[in-house]
């Protein structure tokens, strides 16, 4: 993967995992798809975020 498209992934990680969370959080849906969807929301968030400052500090493959 290219450092464009690995910050553009990330980007998409991040932006998912807030809407994950404001969704879990803000829906009633049912215990299990609600508390699913706010915890791996908050797992993708912070994924995101350390692919995001991975790849931004990455030294190879600069384009």
């Amino acid at each position: 993967m290219s450092r464009i498209s690995k910050i553009g992934a990330s980007i998409i990680t991040l932006i998912s995992g807030w809407l994950m969370i404001g969704i879990g959080y803000t829906t009633k849906m049912g215990h299990p798809i609600s508390t699913v969807l706010f915890l791996s929301g908050i797992v993708f968030c912070i994924i995101g975020f350390i692919w995001f400052i991975i790849s931004i500090t990455s030294k190879k493959n600069k384009i």
